[in-house]
């Protein structure tokens, strides 16, 4: 369950809650269907004032966003391979006599 923000000075409930539908909607914006940031905002705000407290909001949520998030990372290196040595080769070199064609 989330936490609904503080009451600003001012502000009513029902101001708060329509202010966060608000940041929802313009952050669906964002992340959906790639509209910019203020762009979004402008979209849901009444006012420019509303809207820049949104572009506000919104950014301070991507800077939290982790944008690796759903990225895999690698696998570590099997520790007993990494010792041999060669280990930064691609493939093992095999080390053969040559023939002496005459």
């Amino acid at each position: 369950m989330t936490s609904k923000p503080e009451l600003g000075e001012g502000q009513t409930e029902h101001e708060r809650d329509g202010r966060a539908a608000k940041e929802q909607s313009a952050d669906f914006l964002v992340t959906e269907f790639g509209v910019a940031v203020p762009n979004a905002a402008d979209l849901v705000a009444d006012d420019e004032k509303e809207a820049e407290e949104i572009t506000e909001a919104e950014f301070e949520k991507e800077r939290e966003r982790d944008p690796l998030e759903d990225v895999p990372s690698p696998e570590s290196p099997d520790p007993d391979y990494a010792k041999q040595p060669g280990h930064h080769m691609q493939k093992e070199v095999l080390h053969r006599e040559t023939e002496d064609p005459s």
